[in-house]
């Protein structure tokens, strides 16, 4: 959804790293639930790093170790225990934190902004991304339903990402949220979600066990969903004064700056697939 360029970035590095991306989760997901959900963890886990490093830059102090133990706990947890484990992985951290800084392990100024980031990073990051996971629960969706569905997450929102930048860059003549993200254009949203429409009808009705109704449907939720995770994140750098959250991707910036949107796509798949009986 940007309106000028490529804000800088090397597209041809960035289309790069986007397509080994792309053959690695594919090599994934032809392999199994239990390669995807390693996968999957190893992106939430630094995305999430990504975020606390960030935090810890702007004086927030979060209790990065313990915040981090916590999410790889939930993705394993999720994945072998199903939506049970998020009140228990959750409980655990804010008593941990507690006691984290109460004991002095994170020499705080302010102890309670750096307890409130460190449960606010696990919350955004690490349980709206193991819903990866939960997906990919064989308890909870068996057959390789689980991959089918994660599957149309990530290519519905590629897809949306992909036509937001193209259609942005092109015609983007009227900001979208100026003093969230003044590079973000509401023709580059429309772009996006006639994108994220046509490509789930087009494409995700094929994946078993999606149909044409229900991939337009989904297509549709996407279509909401992905552009408010790219805004959230892009109204938490503003906040935090910096441009990307890391930089580990050459030409996308950090791992949270390429996923902002799937971590919202995620759990709003797992209800749409809930909501429509897909499972």
């Amino acid at each position: 959804m940007v309106t000028a360029g490529t804000s800088g970035r090397d597209m041809r590095v960035a289309i790069g790293v986007g397509v080994l991306f792309g053959v690695v989760g594919l090599a994934c997901f032809a392999a199994g639930t239990v390669a995807t959900v390693i996968l999957v963890t190893v992106v939430v886990v630094l995305a999430t790093a990504e975020a606390y490093a960030a935090f810890r830059r702007a004086q927030y102090h979060p209790a990065t170790l313990l915040g981090l133990v916590a999410v790889v706990s939930l993705m394993i947890e999720t994945y072998n225990k199903g939506v049970a484990a998020l009140p228990l992985v959750l409980v655990l951290l804010v008593a941990g934190s507690f006691i984290w800084y109460l004991a002095r392990v994170e020499p705080a100024a302010d102890p309670v902004s750096g307890l409130v980031s460190t449960v606010f990073v696990f919350a955004w990051v690490g349980a709206f991304g193991s819903f990866a996971a939960l997906l990919l629960d064989p308890n909870l969706f068996p057959d390789r339903h689980g991959i089918a569905f994660l599957l149309a997450a990530v290519i519905v929102t590629v897809a949306d990402d992909v036509a937001s930048l193209l259609v942005g860059s092109a015609m983007g003549r009227h900001q979208l949220a100026p003093s969230i993200s003044p590079n973000k254009s509401w023709e580059g949203l429309i772009g996006g979600a006639v994108a994220a429409i046509l490509v789930s009808v087009i494409v995700v009705h094929f994946i078993h066990p999606w149909t044409i109704s229900k991939a337009a449907l989904y297509g549709v939720v996407v279509a909401i969903v992905a552009p408010l995770g790219d805004l959230s994140q892009s109204m938490v750098k503003r906040h935090l004064g910096i441009k990307d959250m890391g930089r580990l991707l050459p030409g996308h910036g950090g791992v949270l700056d390429r996923f902002d949107g799937l971590l919202f796509v995620l759990p709003a798949t797992y209800f749409v697939v809930k909501a429509l009986h897909l499972g």
